[in-house]
């Protein structure tokens, strides 16, 4: 990104930024909540920088490309650009360069699917009462590791990344969800979970019988709400096995 010294200089003498002052002083309605203080223009404590300025795109590109920026989606980016920046058209721009970011059209796909009928969960009372879990399969291998273990509370949707070798049976998985989500949480109530070999392996099924925790399956023969709420569990996969190569490639 171009230095501090160079946005600063064109921010006090581009025209767009002229003009504007001019009309701070007249104290035209549309420069409500703009203020000029040491000749540069702020809107709400972000400064406020051409929208035709040679730094926009790099400025994006900073926030976006690196692996501090994540290839995150228009919102989230926007969010980092809007903490520091503001031009007019800014989230526009925004959206242009996302569009055409080849390393996102290449390792993001659209998620959407048709809605269904509305079925909402029971309200919960309790952090860590009622949780959703999955996988995530595939990975490149770190150390013999290829698999990534999601453990998310319904409630608060805090979510636990453990990772797991491959081939992994129901009594590794018990184990280390005993070791790592038990310790700290204590025993669910309920365990919302995709339909999978391991899950529906007897032990599992099992040894959370003995805990006093019900295993819920969401399968097609169960309520919509019971997929809908370990959909939120995929998402959070989702937006990890995502992220996980995009940064790696930074690495």
């Amino acid at each position: 990104m171009p230095g501090l010294r160079k946005i600063h200089r064109e921010a006090r003498t581009h025209l767009e930024i002229v003009t504007l002052k001019e009309e701070i002083i007249q104290q035209s309605k549309a420069t409500s909540g703009f203020i000029e203080l040491d000749g540069l223009v702020w809107y709400q404590g972000q400064l406020v920088i051409p929208a035709t300025s040679q730094y926009n795109t790099h400025m994006i590109r900073e926030y976006h490309d690196t692996p501090i920026g994540g290839h995150l989606g228009v919102l989230q980016t926007h969010k980092r650009v809007a903490a520091n920046f503001f031009w007019r058209g800014m989230k526009r721009d925004i959206q242009n360069y996302i569009r055409q970011c080849d390393v996102c059209q290449r390792n993001k796909y659209e998620t959407m699917s048709p809605a269904g009928l509305l079925q909402p969960l029971p309200i919960l009372e309790l952090v860590w009462e009622d949780v959703s879990m999955d996988f995530i399969d595939g990975l490149p291998n770190s150390h013999g590791f290829t698999v990534i273990m999601v453990v998310v509370d319904r409630l608060t949707k805090y979510a636990h990344f453990l990772s797991l070798k491959h081939p992994y049976t129901a009594k590794v998985v018990a184990e280390i969800y005993v070791k790592e989500i038990s310790r700290l949480h204590g025993m669910p109530r309920s365990i919302v979970m995709d339909r999978d070999k391991v899950f529906t392996n007897q032990f599992w099924t099992e040894y959370f019988r003995l805990q006093g925790s019900e295993l819920r399956m969401s399968s097609a023969y169960q309520s919509l709400a019971l997929v809908k709420s370990n959909g939120v569990t995929g998402c959070i996969g989702l937006s990890f096995g995502i992220t996980l190569p995009i940064r790696l490639r930074h690495d």
